[in-house]
């Protein structure tokens, strides 16, 4: 495997508003940068004179092999080294400034699933937090290729925002043992190839035209983010090793613009795009609580991110729900 990319962002480099990271081997991005008393480096963070800042405003920290990896509800996420995508974003947030922590990995699964997408594949967002392909088997319809595990600490001056993001993107872990299909967004024999219509093209776009198409600061960044690809060009990198630091490289610069819309726009803008991309709306649904579980169809989110449901109580009874990830785990039944 071509070394170059990851060996220019082994001490840290700075990309337009970025902070990027590499590690070889690490516990867990998301601890490594829960604990950090400091999360950025340098102190120019004060805006110039448009009010723009002048250095980096989160990090992005990238790891060959995750040892302590976690998902949701305490999970243990594996992942096999440069067959997958393990890494986390994090910023600092004013007080105030994020209103509803639990829009987060929707909106990191949209950013995510949508840049996945200028690659050719076809990635869904299973709610809350899963990043899924569908399959032709109606017992089992969802492949899960990825999951998406957001933390938040209060400080001082307001709070630090975490997404860990674990991507399955050529192969699988040995010894897996999981309770749903797993598999490889771009693994061999897989469903996740898109159409050439399923192009970014066909995205809605935000207020004032603004394409949501995160490859956009690929491209306005490039003096700052060379394109991984062209580097690996003529070396002895196989296609894999290319495609790796182009996900690598640009989901982080994704949820940075994510996560700036979200802050200054709020959710709304991200509804007619989590609607284009959730695998759950109008699917038999089987709803996990602590207590049980109860069978359901799925109808969507409303404006906080929670699910709305109709549970199915037999005899004809029915009664809808709005659930939120803390109160459940969510697999869909045939």
């Amino acid at each position: 495997m071509d070394r170059r990319w990851q060996d220019e962002y082994a001490g840290g480099r700075q990309q337009g508003h970025l902070w990027v990271e590499w590690v070889d081997s690490i516990g867990s991005t998301n601890q490594t940068l829960m604990q950090r008393e400091v999360l950025l480096p340098g102190d120019d963070t004060a805006p110039d004179a448009a009010g723009n800042p002048r250095g980096p405003v989160a990090v992005w920290l990238m790891a060959g092999e995750q040892t302590q990896g976690r998902g949701r509800r305490g999970k243990v996420w594996c992942s096999q080294p440069g067959q997958a995508m393990t890494a986390s974003f994090g910023c600092e947030l004013a007080a105030g400034q994020l209103m509803s922590p639990g829009l987060v990995p929707l909106v990191a699964g949209i950013v995510i699933a949508e840049f996945l997408g200028t690659l050719g594949a076809s990635v869904k967002i299973k709610w809350p937090n899963d990043l899924c392909l569908l399959q032709d088997d109606p017992a089992r319809p969802l492949v899960k290729v990825g999951g998406i595990l957001c933390e938040m600490r209060s400080r001082s001056t307001g709070s630090r925002l975490v997404i860990g993001c674990g991507l399955n993107l050529f192969g699988l872990p040995g010894g897996l043992d999981s309770d749903q299909p797993v598999g490889a967004v771009f693994g061999h024999g897989s469903t996740g190839r898109a159409d050439a219509g399923d192009g970014p093209d066909s995205r809605p776009r935000g207020p004032g035209g603004w394409p949501h198409d995160p490859t956009s600061r690929l491209r306005d960044a490039d003096s700052r983010l060379h394109d991984p690809a062209s580097r690996l060009a003529g070396t002895d990198a196989g296609p894999d090793d290319a495609l790796l630091a182009r996900v690598m490289l640009g989901v982080g610069q994704a949820l940075l613009g994510g996560v700036e819309q979200l802050v200054t726009s709020g959710f709304e803008p991200f509804m007619s795009r989590w609607q284009q991309l959730d695998v759950l709306a109008g699917r038999p649904v089987r709803v996990h609580h602590a207590d049980g579980s109860r069978d359901a169809v799925a109808l969507g989110i409303d404006a906080a991110g929670g699910l709305q449901v109709r549970y199915e109580d037999g005899a004809g009874a029915e009664s809808l729900a709005t659930l939120t990830a803390e109160q459940v785990s969510i697999r869909p039944r045939g």
